[in-house]
């Protein structure tokens, strides 16, 4: 596997997180009886150990973080997040760009993540993502984001994958396919899990 720079905590957990559904961490909500509008998030070592706790329910894998909030779930499912956070990625500066990501409806702490994620890209990934789109496409959003014809990603988004992909995944908790939420870049069927939200 290649090697990305991160903390050591972050290149630890993402060496030996465990991805499959029935060994993965889970992040759990339980919503207040007195008060639906309030809720609790706790992390899970597993699914069995969330469904042996009263009143939470599964509302991604992987441990709860930064965008585990219920109102980042719903930004999560109702906007074309590619293109939306392309279009913030593009805003100079770190504080410009989590303003913008605010604007879409994340939360700060979530915003935040995904500002420094966009940050982390454009420093590692940039030579490669020119290469592939061109300097134009980039600048003006309109580069596409197709995979390959075998199907895998092309080298824009494997950099940023691999690169990016770790810290954002360790801080943010929740991603759309580990919330079951199916992204605008194709992906194979077994990196989306399967995750119900009939609860709010």
């Amino acid at each position: 596997m290649q090697a990305f720079p991160a903390r050591e905590d972050v290149r630890q957990w993402w060496l030996n997180r465990l991805p499959a559904p029935d060994q993965a961490a889970v992040c759990g909500v339980r919503f207040d009886p007195n008060n639906p509008g309030q809720y609790q998030l706790a992390s899970f070592e597993n699914r069995n150990a969330l469904n042996s706790t009263a009143g939470f329910i599964l509302t991604h894998y992987q441990a709860c973080g930064t965008c585990s909030t219920l109102q980042d779930l719903a930004v999560y499912g109702s906007l074309d997040l590619t293109i939306m956070a392309k279009t913030c990625s593009k805003r100079l500066g770190f504080n410009n760009k989590k303003s913008c990501m605010q604007e879409i409806g994340f939360t700060e702490a979530c915003a935040e993540s995904w500002a420094y994620n966009a940050d982390k890209t454009t420093q590692s990934c940039l030579v490669l993502c020119v290469q592939e789109y061109g300097l134009i496409p980039l600048l003006t959003g309109t580069e596409s984001s197709d995979n390959t014809n075998n199907g895998e990603l092309n080298q824009c988004l494997q950099c940023d994958e691999m690169m990016a992909g770790p810290g954002f995944q360790y801080a943010a908790g929740r991603t759309r396919r580990n919330s079951g939420i199916e992204s605008e870049i194709e992906r194979p069927d077994e990196q989306v899990y399967e995750v119900r939200h009939d609860y709010f």
